[in-house]
């Protein structure tokens, strides 16, 4: 079902958008993801744009505030009145304070908008030569910092991820980051964000239904799905920009998937670790693989069902909860815990 809505909007999409007045045909079981991630690109990099227009606003106001006060400042002091003085001072100084940082919010939405560019010019261009019969392809590099590398099951061979460039992965195949490094990924037909933190292994897999299933090897990892309104939402919006002949396509969509919105509220993804794993519905949350082979799950938002490996134990814990989870089986009680203490490495 994950694919159903996905695969019918991409079937009344013509390519005439990407690669001229030529239609062609391709794969829609293999294409079908591109039409969403392409969607989420593009709401990546207009988010982008607009927080620089409004950090670049929030800078005008304190260069304006920082000429003000110093004007006051001058004259306080022509006037020996220190009252005036320190209270401009005060918020001279706050000023400065806030310019620098909106500076820094507006270097680095400019970043994000750049990498989701050249990310969109990568995808864009798949979608336009067609996929490689060879190829898989189930979640492509949106962001890096630091150092990675990704090995490639089907070309046996590791490569460097760069950022100047997409990855793409296909099932089997495994990103591995450094220190002071971290990856970002869009999976699920671009509902899904997945990060990985520093010194972390994970591999894309599937399973016999088409079910993608994140194999959590080491260290840290950080998933975000949309939820099914949101999503479908943006699909919605994304395709409607295509042109008004396909509007009557979309309302037939709609209507078709109306019985399905209990089915479609579950995401066909799960989380394996060494020791457990879990489904996981519009949700987000972090997975932490321990050395001592001991799995640590923590719900931001939403539910996940987690499962043992071994044993039949499991349990379903909501948002502001954790568990651990052993490699012998066992599963420890949900804790509660205070989201705002986490400490949120997937944000830098």
């Amino acid at each position: 079902m994950r694919k159903f809505i996905v695969i019918l909007v991409f079937s009344v999409i013509s390519f005439v958008c990407f690669i001229g007045s030529q239609a062609q045909t391709a794969d829609v079981k293999k294409g079908s993801w591109l039409l969403g991630v392409i969607f989420k690109l593009e709401k990546m990099r207009d988010d982008a744009a607009a927080d620089i227009q409004r950090y670049t606003s929030e800078i005008y106001k304190c260069s304006d505030t920082i000429g003000k006060s110093e004007n006051i400042i001058r004259l306080a002091r022509q006037r020996s009145n220190t009252e005036a003085e320190r209270i401009a001072g005060t918020a001279l100084a706050k000023a400065r304070q806030a310019k620098l940082k909106n500076e820094e919010l507006k270097n680095a939405a400019e970043l994000r908008k750049r990498k989701a560019e050249i990310v969109l010019a990568n995808v864009r261009n798949l979608l336009a030569k067609q996929l490689n019969s060879k190829a898989e392809i189930r979640s492509v590099v949106t962001g890096i910092t630091g150092r990675a590398t990704i090995f490639s099951k089907r070309l046996n061979k590791s490569m460097p991820v760069e950022d100047t460039n997409a990855a793409f992965l296909e099932p089997g195949d495994e990103i591995w980051t450094y220190g002071n490094s971290s990856v970002e990924m869009q999976f699920l037909d671009g509902r899904g964000t997945l990060k990985l933190g520093e010194y972390s292994k994970f591999r894309m897999g599937e399973d016999s239904t088409g079910q993608q299933v994140i194999h959590m090897l080491k260290g840290k990892i950080y998933i975000a799905v949309d939820k099914l309104d949101d999503y479908r939402r943006m699909m919605k919006e994304g395709a409607e920009e295509f042109g008004e002949k396909y509007k009557e396509a979309l309302k037939k969509l709609a209507k078709k998937t109306e019985k399905l919105e209990e089915k479609l509220g579950w995401v066909h993804l799960r989380v394996r670790s060494e020791s457990s794993m879990g489904a996981i519905r519009g949700t987000k949350l972090v997975v932490i693989e321990h050395e001592a082979k001991e799995t640590e799950w923590i719900v931001l938002e939403g539910v996940v069902d987690v499962k043992a490996i071994k044993g039949d134990e499991s349990a379903s814990v909501d948002a502001g909860y954790r568990i651990q989870a052993s490699k012998d089986g066992v599963i420890s009680k949900p804790v509660k815990i205070d989201l705002k203490k986490i400490k949120r490495w997937w944000k830098k």
